[in-house]
């Protein structure tokens, strides 16, 4: 994002399976024109699982985006560091 300055920077990625079964779950994020894939895990039933491991910093118009392979098996939390030094949520928070 050439020269551009982040207006946050992603965290962590927490992903929540409420299932009886495991499911796999794709973290990317979208810069405005392509997805780039950043984690492909399993998540196991009844567990969570946190990606925490990395800063990722969004620029205008950037996204984090999830996909699980079963609709309405995951919840996903993604917490973020505002430019302003607040920490937030994508979602909810």
């Amino acid at each position: 994002m050439g020269g551009s300055r982040a207006i946050s920077t992603v965290i962590a990625v927490v992903c929540s399976n409420e299932t009886a079964g495991v499911v796999n779950i794709l973290i990317s994020y979208f810069d405005g024109t392509n997805d780039h894939f950043l984690f492909r895990k399993p998540v196991p039933a009844n567990d969570t699982v946190i990606f925490s491991d990395f800063p990722k910093p969004l620029y205008d118009g950037m996204k984090i985006k999830a996909t699980a392979a079963s609709a309405n098996a995951i919840t996903v939390d993604v917490a973020v560091m505002q430019d302003n030094g607040m920490l937030g949520s994508l979602f909810g928070g």
